[in-house]
């Protein structure tokens, strides 16, 4: 498509592209997580850690593994990945704070 310098000011600068940029952030952040979701769930990560779902999620949180890191991980490595890192994660407060829910 060709914009004119007008339509991308007016893309830039007005409420309806402000709206529609959110939207298209919403929309790929919704993407991201449903890609994450199908690779490794809460659910998976209880299993593996033996934590409760709301202590897995608060563990996935301090994790912080960018959505392309994750997806390059076969399912073993990404296992043994969780592993390593709950074994740091059970050496912080953060742990100590939540395991107790």
């Amino acid at each position: 498509l060709v914009f004119s310098p007008i339509t991308a000011l007016y893309d830039a600068f007005s409420k309806e592209g402000r709206e529609r940029r959110k939207l298209m952030e919403l929309i790929e952040r919704d993407k991201r997580k449903e890609i994450i979701e199908n690779k490794i769930s809460i659910q998976k990560i209880s299993r593996i850690t033996g934590l409760n779902n709301y202590q897995s999620e608060e563990f996935f949180k301090w994790c912080n593994l960018p959505v392309e890191f994750i997806l390059k991980l076969n399912d073993y490595d990404l296992i043994l990945l969780i592993i390593y890192r709950f074994e740091q994660y059970k050496t912080t407060s953060h742990y100590n704070k939540h395991i107790n829910r």
